[in-house]
């Protein structure tokens, strides 16, 4: 693990990541675990919603990403008020207004003008992890009627490949042992668990 970078600069605000990877079809996929916490403490607090270290990951329906680079940064949000509503059988219109997110890369803090520096902790191998968990999913989910047991480990398997498939931060502990938090995040047999020992 690399050394953790604190603000020394007084012109830079850093934000501490760390990478977990897997192979999947031959394909190497990342994900980055943000340290919000070093993050929040160095910027003001009425910015802690408004400006996020985010990946291209993040993007979903009601959040966009607008910039087509794909490294990680610093965004600040821009919300929007939009009527998502529809017609019901009769022509009726009915109104369905959603809250939808911009977000915008910036590269200086729009306060204090201080650069945002994006340094990178850690990287974790974690295709072992992934392909056996994949495994144990393939082999239940045939079994047309499934026993409780047998959901409640789908459903564990499950949220467990969601973790291995999306950005996420750190607590209020920050960056610490990758394989902890990761252990943290992920509800892992024994057997698991040793597939991330180092």
């Amino acid at each position: 693990m690399d050394e953790i970078r604190e603000w020394n600069n007084p012109n830079e605000i850093v934000i501490n990541y760390g990478v977990y990877f897997y192979q999947n079809d031959g394909q190497r996929q990342e994900f980055y675990i943000f340290d919000m916490k070093s993050f929040q403490n160095q910027i003001p607090k009425t910015f802690h919603t408004l400006l996020m270290p985010l990946s291209h990951h993040s993007e979903d329906y009601e959040n966009r990403i607008m910039d087509d680079d794909s490294e990680i940064g610093v965004y600040l949000r821009e919300s929007e008020m939009i009527d998502d509503g529809d017609y019901d059988w009769e022509e009726n219109y009915y109104s369905d207004y959603k809250e939808f997110y911009r977000w915008h890369r910036i590269q200086y803090d729009p306060v204090s003008g201080k650069r945002f520096v994006c340094h990178h902790v850690f990287s974790m191998d974690v295709s072992e992890l992934f392909e056996r968990l994949n495994e144990e999913y393939e082999k239940i989910l045939p079994y047309n009627r499934k026993t409780k047991k047998q959901q409640r480990e789908m459903e564990r398997l499950s949220q467990n490949i969601n973790t291995l498939t999306q950005d996420w931060y750190t607590d209020e502990n920050g960056i610490r042992n990758p394989v902890e938090l990761l252990m943290n995040q992920c509800l892992l047999t024994e057997d698991e668990r040793k597939l991330l020992e180092v």
